[in-house]
């Protein structure tokens, strides 16, 4: 509610005051509209107020937008690896997309990265990354072929080239058989 601010905050016994706290609100609420603002301000609080407030699109091809351009702003900033690490991942846990979208941005994220010779996603992060797209493909190979051999299996477990393996999960989308 924009109307509930408490400014104080008090712990009584028998009448005698224990503890008294006085303190200013400011409200996530108070930034809609103010968007600009915040994209402005090198405060790295600007970016959580900024998803935060992001957060409640309902529309997620926006949402995935707003997602991408604060990870970017991100990087452009000039925070430290550590700083970016930590940013980043807030995005990602409180900014949900769908499981397409989600791909997508990390196809998007990891292309910024090469672009600019910054890796700053960790290695479990990306081999997590890798790790999924190759069951995804797994996962339509069996969806429209059926049952997947044993091989095939090993040869896109042995792959570990993100493109190679984006190239592969499109095909196994469109493919008309599995050989």
């Amino acid at each position: 509610s924009s109307k509930y601010r408490p400014s104080e905050y008090e712990i009584s016994v028998m009448g005698k005051r224990f503890i008294h706290f006085e303190f200013e609100v400011h409200k996530i609420l108070d930034w809609v509209g103010r968007e600009e603002e915040l994209m402005k301000n090198e405060n790295p609080f600007a970016i959580v107020t900024l998803a935060s407030i992001k957060t409640r699109e309902r529309d997620l091809e926006k949402r995935y937008r707003w997602k991408f351009n604060l990870t970017l702003l991100l990087y452009k900033r000039g925070y430290t690896k550590e700083m970016i690490m930590n940013l980043y991942r807030f995005l990602d846990c409180i900014m949900a997309l769908s499981e397409p979208l989600e791909i997508k941005y990390n196809e998007e994220v990891v292309k910024y990265e090469k672009e600019q010779n910054m890796a700053y996603i960790t290695t479990a992060e990306r081999i997590g990354f890798q790790k999924g797209i190759q069951k995804g493909i797994m996962d339509i190979l069996e969806i429209r072929f059926g049952k997947v051999s044993e091989d095939i299996q090993h040869k896109v477990e042995s792959i570990h080239n993100i493109d190679q393996l984006n190239s592969l999960h499109s095909q196994a989308v469109i493919v008309d058989c599995i050989e």
